[in-house]
């Protein structure tokens, strides 16, 4: 047991809580890096940045902040995080314009613009493969834009992306996507065959 000595609480610190977590809506973005450091990725076998962004623009969600976990060097090149955290952190170096980072202090505070959406969270599994609940939606960037000449497509202002009703595009399907006819036409099945 450790002992707190005379503690007391102070009942000012623990009227003001974190507020609901919200997910941003679709949009193209302004942000840049505030944070970056290395590390050894889960296995030892590879490195991984642990990177903390900032949004810029647009006005109403400055401040909110997204996490990158990408691998960037592992043992085993066919490695899963390797593959997609090396072309991530690869994009945005380009992004910010800077092609030999030597530290994560080289691409800090040097704003770019990206497309963020959402990463649906999938199935919590525990060793045993049996899903034991679900991981959140997070927001994520899912295009880069290089301000460079050599640039496949010019960089969009930041903003909301809308549909032409001029409504904001949806984060996730409102069902599973399969017509209500069709799934109510299909007959269903039972251990010994198709019920009539």
């Amino acid at each position: 047991m450790a002992s707190l000595g005379n503690y007391q609480v102070d009942v000012d610190n623990t009227t003001t809580q974190g507020g609901a977590f919200e997910l941003m809506p679709d949009m193209y973005a302004k942000m840049e890096v505030t944070s970056g450091e290395v590390r050894d990725t889960k296995d030892t076998q590879g490195k991984e940045v642990v990177l903390v962004i900032d949004v810029l623009e647009p006005e109403e969600f400055k401040g909110r902040k997204l996490w990158a976990y990408w691998t960037i060097s592992h043992g085993d090149p066919a490695n899963k995080g390797l593959k997609r955290g090396k072309p991530l952190f690869d994009r945005l170096c380009r992004a910010v314009g800077v092609f030999d980072p030597q530290d994560t202090d080289d691409i800090l505070f040097k704003s770019f613009t990206g497309k963020l959406g959402t990463n649906l969270g999938g199935d919590k599994k525990d060793s045993t493969g049996r899903v034991i609940g679900k991981y959140d939606d997070k927001n994520e960037i899912k295009h880069f834009y290089y301000p460079d000449a050599d640039a496949p497509e010019p960089t969009p202002e930041p903003g909301v992306i809308t549909t032409p009703e001029g409504k904001a595009e949806p984060t996730k399907p409102a069902n599973d996507n399969k017509p209500a006819a069709a799934a109510a036409a299909a007959p269903k099945k039972t251990p010994w065959g198709t019920k009539k």
